[in-house]
């Protein structure tokens, strides 16, 4: 079903390429195109094959905030939306545009907060998964890379496992305890795989 989902994004944009200047153009210059003129090229990444990909800088509620703050002008992009991440587009979009982001891997780039929980960092270069709401009754917070998960929080037994098994799914094999008492680090390797 997906849950409001808040996407903040402050980043300079490396290329030159046309048609991705195109896309970030037409969604996140509100000066530029309106949503009715939609590109017919499109380009070539699971991104732009997800059926909302253009909710993306688009959408908002009032569970966060109503309203959408959108800009791209020399390069420079920051925009501030919500949607409900039905289909994953957050995710997807980050992996599209991260090979555009000139900065070093695990640069902030901004943040994601979805309903009830805290807001998480995105960074570049790394991976944002969601877990599936399974009804949680303790407060945590989650932060990805490629490479590791950081859970810092409290969770039931139960939930625990809920948490390790689905990151298992995406090839964190590997679990420790974290350098805080209440948090737990997740590897995944890369020989390791992903099941699916």
């Amino acid at each position: 079903m997906g849950t409001y989902t808040e996407l903040v994004l402050k980043t300079r944009i490396s290329t030159e390429d046309p048609l991705v200047l195109k896309m970030l153009t037409f969604m996140f210059d509100p000066n530029f195109l309106s949503e009715n003129e939609i590109p017919t090229e499109l380009p070539d990444h699971a991104f732009f094959r997800s059926t909302r990909w253009n909710s993306i800088g688009l959408c908002n509620s009032f569970y966060h905030i109503p309203y959408t703050l959108n800009y791209f002008k020399d390069n420079y992009l920051f925009s501030r939306s919500d949607l409900k991440n039905y289909d994953n587009e957050i995710e997807l979009f980050l992996d599209w545009l991260s090979p555009y982001i000139p900065y070093d891997i695990g640069t902030v780039i901004g943040w994601i907060c979805m309903e009830n929980r805290d807001p998480f960092l995105i960074r570049k270069g790394g991976k944002v998964y969601s877990i599936p709401d399974m009804n949680w009754k303790s407060d945590f917070e989650v932060e990805a890379s490629d490479n590791y998960v950081e859970i810092q929080g409290y969770l039931t037994i139960e939930e625990l496992e809920n948490v390790i098994e689905y990151y298992k799914t995406k090839g964190f094999k590997h679990v420790y305890p974290g350098q805080e008492n209440s948090s737990l680090v997740l590897i995944r390797r890369p020989n390791d795989q992903v099941r699916e």
